[in-house]
């Protein structure tokens, strides 16, 4: 489970790239003459702005903490919130009995996004990703990289209704988000799994919606490693390996076992020369522990929020930005600390260029850590203190 007191050792990890939303081929809207390009841009960003802000407290995730005593029963620790749980939980299953059962908790992602382009007008452009129903109040748990950025969500569920999403809670470090639907869910949500119990050799399948499918696909495979270290997208990251195929569409997919007790969320795949079969999940321990906070909360306990200082990002130098790097634009210390223009040259020792490298650097510490900043102020180099705060908000 993640933990950012723990010092995790990443020599051998594996860079992989997301295993993200299906690309579906993009369309061209053309611009209408009387209304700006900023003004469509305006009004999709207001939309967006509205369906992220929209608060959903109190809502409970139904869970269970199973471990597996043998090959035939499974014991709950945990008492289910909500009904009666999804397939014969303590038997064991064969994989199409599994589907049967967990089948009607996975849906599908349908989301967009837009630009400005130069010349046309407006590029809008879609994917497809999967998540799978965690509560009986509409909670769906799925991946931050299949809906980061996008300007408007859809799901469908398993028997093809088709709902807006209502609200949108993602922790970026962790790709995880909770998407809520309105409505209630209380037949189709799952069981999740004490990742603990999880083995390695066990067997699994995974449902979703590769390559933008109808209807979800069952893939079949066995755990191969467990908290395997490996870095997505440049985040390092602990997650379950596995010999089941994943393709684009699958990522928000459920991994469950044969007792048919969701054991992981997936979102990444190996990919290179004679890598065949390696795909990767989020542990359930770390989802339910990530969306229980993102659902109650908004926000992720002990995440620093490195928007504490907003900057410009200056990739060509001119007179009046003499150096390729970071300005200061707003000081939300709130100790004026810095001022606008300030030229950032270091945090921690570290030189920070761009603004994914600040937030690299930061991300390395813990809240009510205080670090030495170098920054320029009117060509004389001054040493600052900053002090890291919590962050309240969720990604988005």
């Amino acid at each position: 489970m993640y933990d950012k007191k723990r010092k995790y050792t990443y020599g051998n990890a594996q860079k992989l790239t997301y295993e993200a939303r299906s690309r579906i081929p993009s369309r061209v809207i053309p611009v209408k003459p009387r209304i700006p390009i900023y003004a469509i841009v305006v009004i999709m960003v207001l939309v967006v702005g509205g369906m992220v802000g929209a608060g959903f407290l109190g809502a409970k995730i139904a869970f269970d903490r199973a471990q597996i005593q043998s090959e035939t029963t499974v014991i709950l620790t945990d008492p289910i919130e909500y009904g009666t749980p999804m397939g014969t939980v303590g038997q064991r299953m064969s994989k199409a009995e599994v589907y049967s059962a967990v089948s009607s908790s996975i849906v599908k992602i349908s989301t967009g996004s837009a630009k400005t382009e130069t010349i046309g007008g407006i590029q809008t452009c879609s994917g497809v990703g999967s998540g799978v129903i965690i509560s009986s109040t509409g909670d769906i748990l799925t991946n931050y990289h299949v809906v980061e950025g996008a300007t408007s969500i859809t799901v469908t569920l398993n028997n093809g209704s088709e709902y807006t999403v209502q609200t949108v809670k993602g922790d970026a470090l962790t790709d995880i988000a909770v998407l809520n639907i309105g409505v209630d869910t209380p037949s189709m949500m799952a069981v999740v799994a004490d990742t603990s119990a999880v083995h390695m050799a066990d067997e699994v399948v995974l449902l979703g919606y590769p390559q933008n499918s109808e209807d979800s696909i069952i893939s079949e495979g066995i755990i191969s490693a467990i908290d395997k270290s490996v870095v997505v997208d440049g985040i390092d990251m602990n997650l379950l390996q596995t010999t089941a195929s994943v393709n684009p569409g699958n990522s928000g997919g459920g991994l469950f076992n044969l007792y048919g007790v969701l054991v992981g969320v997936v979102n990444a795949k190996g990919t290179g020369e004679n890598i065949e079969n390696v795909g990767y999940a989020i542990p359930a321990n770390l989802c339910l522990e990530i969306a229980t906070q993102l659902i109650e909360q908004s926000y992720v306990t002990g995440r620093v929020d490195t928007n504490i200082v907003e900057f410009n990002e200056v990739v060509k130098v001119s007179p009046t930005r003499p150096w390729v790097g970071l300005y200061v634009a707003r000081d939300n210390t709130g100790k004026g600390s810095f001022i606008s223009s300030d030229y950032v040259k270091s945090v921690s020792g570290q030189t920070v260029l761009t603004r994914e490298a600040w937030n690299k650097v930061l991300n390395q510490y813990l809240v009510g850590d205080t670090l030495d900043v170098v920054y320029i102020r009117d060509n004389i180099e001054y040493t600052g203190k900053l002090t890291l705060v919590q962050k309240r908000y969720c990604d988005s």
